[in-house]
């Protein structure tokens, strides 16, 4: 399995642990602490999939979390609507 893939699964895990989280309707401290922890685990597989997808499929080495931000926008691997949760226009 290559690098790509994997984090790929990593991510989607994550993702999908996360959203398990955030169905619980009344967490208790311990369950607010897991999901937290979740969320923390989730946004960390999610980047070392942009700076993995960056650097084999782009070409592109990014030395830091915000100039990745900055080149993910601009190869457009991340959108307007990605980050604000809006909808695309009809």
């Amino acid at each position: 399995m290559d690098r790509m893939t994997q984090r790929l699964q990593d991510a989607t895990r994550a993702n999908a642990a996360l959203s398990a989280a955030l169905l619980v309707s009344s967490p208790s401290d311990l369950e607010r602490d897991g999901t937290i922890q979740r969320f923390e685990f989730t946004y960390e597989a999610v980047w070392k999939l942009g700076q993995t997808y960056l650097e084999t499929q782009e070409g592109l080495r990014a030395p830091s979390p915000p100039a990745r931000t900055v080149i993910s926008f601009r190869t457009n691997c991340l959108s307007r609507r990605v980050r604000t949760g809006a909808s695309p226009a009809a």
